[in-house]
């Protein structure tokens, strides 16, 4: 591809990012009055390089902040890089549309802008993987988007860490509960309910309640973003949309194998998955990927990464092994 990016008017600037040196934040426009941060891992190793990059996509109200994920891949042989999508952390402009008043489709731009960066640096092969929401994104990227806009990279693979493709609810009540909240959510479409306490998921990660992990509460609060009907109504639309569509791109679902989003305490909820329903998930993947494979995490959090140690070892285990069965063989 020989387009210059910067004289493309996409790259916005290029600098040290606040995890350090080793990572370099890329502030990229995709579109008018749209900004996407897109970090890339530098830091040196002896690891001989496998041409693959991985691409991170953070799930919603987050950010990127965990740079040991980076550490992981790059040990692996893998270029690393991560995406802030717009109007999520180091996106965030005063500019932009809240999150939760953008379009699904904006989203693409900044996967496009992201692809499109990397191969001006030399990746030819990329493996995204998806948290959440990050993960529903990426999948209609993938199913319905990405062959018609872009053919700068090869995307070889995809990995989900507990994708959202359903609201948090058994399979057996979707079928009153899901037009009762289509309905609900479009005549509320303007208007958002908050929250002012932290959430029981949010106590068990964030280090200041009860959890391990720093990371900037003005990005990520422990109460999360105000419930937009607005966002629940494109999630719902996206989420229908994707099942419509099948996908053969060699795919691994990581997910907890509990389900605890309907606990009371905060000790329940850190026995699996306190935010998604684990089984109506596996459902919904089986459904839209036809080169599946699924690895059960015991005690993963929602955010895999984010669990204790031994399933956090778990959940990396399980990548590591896909990824040398299916790409890093000799």
């Amino acid at each position: 591809m020989d387009v210059d990016l910067r004289q493309a008017n996409l790259i916005v600037s290029e600098e040290d990012d606040i995890l350090g040196s080793d990572f370099k934040a890329i502030t990229l426009k995709p579109a008018e009055q749209q900004i996407c941060t897109l970090i890339h891992y530098q830091a040196s190793t002896d690891i001989e390089p496998t041409g693959i990059a991985l691409l991170y996509v953070h799930g919603y109200t987050d950010y990127f902040y965990q740079a040991g994920l980076a550490d992981f891949f790059a040990g692996l042989g893998c270029d690393f890089y991560a995406v802030d999508l717009h109007g999520y952390g180091r996106s965030i402009r005063p500019f932009q549309a809240d999150h939760n008043r953008n379009q699904f489709s904006n989203y693409y731009h900044d996967l496009d802008a992201c692809l499109n960066t990397m191969a001006i640096k030399g990746v030819k092969r990329c493996i995204i993987l998806g948290h959440s929401t990050g993960g529903l994104i990426v999948s209609r990227y993938l199913s319905n988007e990405y062959s018609s806009r872009s053919d700068s990279i090869d995307i070889i693979g995809l990995i989900l860490n507990s994708p959202f493709f359903s609201l948090p609810m058994p399979l057996n009540e979707e079928g009153w509960r899901l037009p009762l909240y289509r309905l609900i959510s479009k005549a509320l479409s303007p208007f958002s309910l908050a929250s002012k306490q932290a959430s029981l998921y949010a106590q068990s990660i964030h280090k200041s309640l009860a959890g391990e992990w720093e990371y900037r509460l003005d990005w990520k609060p422990s109460q999360g973003s105000p419930l937009s009907f607005n966002w629940l109504q494109q999630i719902m639309k996206e989420q229908k949309k994707g099942l419509e569509s099948s996908n053969s791109i060699p795919t691994l679902l990581c997910r907890s194998s509990l389900s605890t989003y309907r606990e009371k305490t905060l000790a329940q909820i850190q026995k699996g998955d306190a935010v998604l329903d684990v089984d109506n998930m596996t459902v919904k993947t089986k459904q839209m990927f036809t080169q599946l494979d699924i690895a059960i995490i015991d005690n993963g959090y929602h955010d895999l990464l984010l669990s204790p140690m031994k399933a956090r070892q778990e959940y990396l285990t399980e990548i590591r092994l896909w990824l040398t069965e299916n790409y890093l063989k000799d």
